[in-house]
């Protein structure tokens, strides 16, 4: 008797932001059009964070650094503030 395979789901990630721009989706872009430094630095930087708490249950506990974005601990309220912005700059 054969075992079936459950169908495989849609990542959580992919649903939760199905417009997030990744580093490889980046690098794609790049090949066919030119893309703004700026927006390119903002979409490096915010999957640089994500990467970083990707696997965190609870990333307020990581043994390691703290997340850091653009210099900032990601936990303060400058942090947050830069990683807003950088966002909704992205977001149009």
């Amino acid at each position: 008797m054969r075992v079936k395979r459950p169908p495989r789901k849609e990542p959580v990630g992919s649903a939760a932001h199905p417009t997030r721009l990744t580093s490889h989706q980046l690098r794609l872009v790049k090949a066919i059009s030119k893309v703004p430094k700026g927006i390119a630095r903002n979409v490096e930087a915010i999957n640089a964070l994500r990467n970083g708490l990707a696997h965190a249950f609870f990333p307020e506990n990581l043994r390691s650094a703290r997340p850091i974005y653009r210099g900032k601990d990601i936990f303060t309220i400058g942090g947050l503030e830069d990683f807003i912005a950088d966002r909704n700059e992205l977001n149009g």
